[in-house]
């Protein structure tokens, strides 16, 4: 993926966004919902005379798109920066703060920017030990149900914020995410960052103990690294695997033997410290479910 195409298909996103359009009203009558979503991934390019007419959907100039596209806006990196480092150092009055200042928040994109706001409450509120902010909750996840595509950013922004969802919206949103990622089949410079996020994901739902959703969404990743090399996150895959497998009792022992196999692949990789992550998962559930 060039950066050239990631400007490009950023700029349309953000433009699509800030008008309130879907992709599917976007690309009518100019190109599939499918082609489009990639081209805003940077997976795809677009004619110059396909770009004019999304341009104008849009309401915007050529000149006015490349300046967009140009433009170097690393608001919403910042944003994450200073996001997690308030998390690490469990400072909840500098989170606070920080929610204050609308400089903080991404000053191009409304749509983002709620996002971001909502987001903030929920660690804020988990920094406070406070029961989560329905309504934020309700946001973000109106956000992801409503999204007639998903793209990196939507993935992120699942797995940024899934901690705080209620057990009776997880099994939705999971087959959502399911269902909504299929167009990263054909983006494999995608794809496999896509896996690594889902993950993630699925570590968060084996720590709150939600096995049914974490063994759904990790039959699709096994699914989706079946036919790849990724040796890394196929270990992942099977420690969690493992980790599932211990609240069976007649699969404790290949449970084991599973866990025991990708501990030593990670630290042949050199990577212990996800092998100490996974372990300290292991022994949380384990802890949790004698």
């Amino acid at each position: 993926m060039s950066a050239k195409l990631l400007g490009i298909g950023k700029a349309l996103r953000k433009l699509r966004l800030s008008k309130g359009m879907t992709l599917k009203e976007t690309a009518s009558g100019i190109l599939s919902v499918s082609f489009l979503g990639k081209v805003e991934n940077g997976e795809n390019s677009i004619s110059i005379e396909n770009l004019v007419h999304v341009l104008q959907k849009l309401g915007v100039s050529m000149n006015e798109f490349m300046f967009l596209a140009n433009a170097v806006d690393n608001t919403d990196e910042r944003f994450e920066e200073k996001l997690y480092f308030f998390v690490h150092e469990k400072d909840a009055l500098g989170l606070e703060k920080f929610s204050q200042n609308p400089c903080n928040f991404n000053s191009q994109n409304k749509i983002i920017a709620d996002n971001q706001r909502s987001l903030v409450q929920l660690y804020l509120d988990a920094l406070q030990q406070k029961p989560f902010d329905p309504a934020a909750c309700k946001h973000i996840i109106d956000y992801l149900l409503s999204s007639d595509y998903w793209g990196l950013y939507e993935v992120e922004l699942l797995g940024q914020s899934i901690f705080a969802f209620s057990d009776d919206s997880i099994p939705t949103v999971v087959r959502n995410t399911i269902k909504k990622i299929y167009y990263f089949e054909d983006a494999p410079s995608l794809k496999r960052e896509i896996q690594t996020v889902l993950l993630n994901i699925n570590a968060k739902l084996i720590k709150s103990l939600n096995f049914s959703n974490a063994n759904l969404l990790l039959s699709y990743i096994e699914k989706n690294l079946a036919d790849t090399d990724w040796l890394l996150e196929k270990v992942i895959a099977n420690y969690q695997m493992g980790i599932l497998l211990l609240s069976s009792e007649d699969k404790k022992g290949q449970a084991k033997q599973l866990i025991a196999k990708s501990a030593r692949a990670l630290n042949d990789f050199g990577l212990s410290f996800i092998a100490e992550d996974l372990n300290a998962l292991k022994e949380l559930v384990t802890k949790k479910i004698s």
